[in-house]
């Protein structure tokens, strides 16, 4: 399978959500989409490539909550980690 040099995805996506919607929805799309929200800004993002480093941190890898931004705000602010990053992309693992 050939790796396209761009992806198309749903505008402000930070796990490159396809906007067919064909791998799946986080949790953040999915409460847009129940807001009643339509899904009809996308964009090109070059295809992300993601290098795992040795001795990663697990909260590098899955994710974390923000804490700084979420005691500002006041809501939990989720930060996705590495794996998000690379969603629909290639992930390399040093």
């Amino acid at each position: 399978r050939i790796v396209p040099s761009h992806i198309q995805i749903v505008r402000g996506s930070e796990y490159n959500i396809h906007p067919d919607l064909e791998d799946g929805v986080d949790s953040f799309l999915l409460q847009r989409l129940h807001d009643g929200e339509k899904i009809t800004e996308t964009e090109f993002i070059p295809t992300p490539i993601v290098q795992i480093p040795l001795g990663v941190m697990e909260d590098s890898l899955v994710g974390a909550v923000d804490l700084e931004n979420s005691l500002e705000t006041g809501t939990p602010i989720f930060s996705p980690g590495l794996l998000a990053k690379a969603h629909r992309g290639i992930l390399y693992i040093d």
